[in-house]
């Protein structure tokens, strides 16, 4: 067997290994870009809107209350006339007080939904606006890290700039470590095939290797 060519084998499957795991690498540094573009884009819509959206709820709140106010004033007036009323009187009055008791229990679950929606609201604002400096941190984390990644810049939208130069860098990486990639694996191929005689086309570096032990 010519030992120089097995030699170069072995070469070439150990940086294919080298390869393979940087590009799972740098594909997990560009899930993690993606995820901080995906959670800014929907922090950046949420509190977008979320000056109009309070409003609303404070609104409608308003709106709920008032109402409250109402139905159990209409409750009150239900109850004085039952109270008032006379024998033949008193079944339609009690009937009026048991809808005017519903009424007042619609109108306080809608009070309580409408106040549930502005905690939520609330919670939420703080909760994305908490979270915000967190990717920001992330980014510059990646960024920090041996790679040729940008340092995100400052400002509101200076994150989703960042993100897309990041991925922009990491695809072109991705893309010379894919063409390496295959550059070995067609020399490895072309070697095992000379070897043993065998075809070894569509194996990986290592696999031909495994081939070229195995019958030799």
């Amino acid at each position: 067997m010519d030992s120089r060519a097995l030699a170069e084998l072995q070469a070439l499957a150990r940086r294919d290994i080298e390869l393979s795991t940087a590009i799972r690498e740098l594909e997990l540094v560009d899930q993690r870009v993606a995820h901080i573009r995906a959670r800014f884009t929907a922090i950046d819509a949420f509190l977008a809107t979320y000056p109009e959206e309070e409003e609303r709820l404070r609104a409608n709140l308003r709106e709920a209350e008032d109402g409250l106010i109402t139905r159990r004033e209409e409750l009150e007036d239900a109850e004085r006339t039952l109270a008032a009323a006379t024998d033949q009187e008193r079944e339609q009055a009690q009937l009026a007080v048991g809808r005017a008791q519903d009424r007042v229990a619609t109108a306080d679950a809608r009070v309580d939904r409408v106040r549930q929606a502005s905690e939520d609201l609330r919670r939420t604002n703080a909760e994305f606006s908490a979270e915000l400096p967190q990717l920001e941190s992330q980014a510059r984390e990646l960024s920090a890290a041996p790679s040729t990644l940008p340092a995100p810049g400052t400002g509101p939208d200076a994150l989703l700039v960042w993100t897309t130069r990041a991925h922009a860098t990491l695809f072109v990486a991705l893309s010379q470590l894919a063409a390496d990639r295959d550059r070995i694996v067609r020399e490895a191929s072309e070697i095992a095939t000379m070897l043993t005689g065998v075809a070894a086309y569509g194996l990986t570096a290592e696999q031909a290797l495994k081939q070229v032990e195995i019958q030799t």
